[in-house]
């Protein structure tokens, strides 16, 4: 379950009393008003660019503001996370003792696999809605196992 902390009650009530001193030394609030007192102000070209999307497109521009972001932030992804795995499999082979340009190599063997694999394996479900698993169960498993340990060589035909 993870580590557990009990607090009595008087423990609880110290953490309330403090965290509402934390509260009130925060003071108010900002406001619209306050804000500006303060000296920031709105940036007009955010919001006429804002005030355009809107009017203009504001769905279309939108949609295709977040397909393209979501397109290169996978590519980004997999770009950055195949970069550390591909250093963290040349530095961990290297220190197994092999040679650098071994360890280049099978870094950019499993770097690559770890890339491709799962693009194929996707390539295979495409277009099912379902896909239907089959699992054996223990008394399957145990047959096949007293099946191989006891059992006599066959040989069978298949194409």
């Amino acid at each position: 379950m993870g580590d557990v902390t009990r607090l009595n009650k008087r423990d609880a009530e110290a953490i309330e009393k403090h965290i509402e001193r934390e509260v009130q030394a925060l003071g108010e609030p900002p406001t619209l008003a306050t804000v500006k007192a303060m000296g920031y102000q709105e940036t007009r070209l955010l919001n006429a660019v804002l005030d355009f999307i809107q009017r203009t497109f504001g769905r279309i521009i939108t949609l295709l503001v977040a397909e393209l972001i979501q397109s290169v932030a996978s590519l980004v992804l997999l770009i950055v996370f195949g970069l550390l795995e591909f250093w963290r499999i040349v530095h961990g082979v290297e220190a197994l003792g092999q040679d650098t340009q071994i360890a280049l190599l099978t870094a950019f063997a499993l770097v690559l696999a770890n890339v491709l694999h799962p693009i194929y394996s996707l390539r295979f479900v495409r277009g099912q809605e379902q896909r239907e698993l089959q699992r054996p169960t223990l008394r399957g498993r145990l047959v096949g196992l007293s099946r191989w340990v006891f059992g006599k060589p066959t040989t069978t035909m298949v194409s």
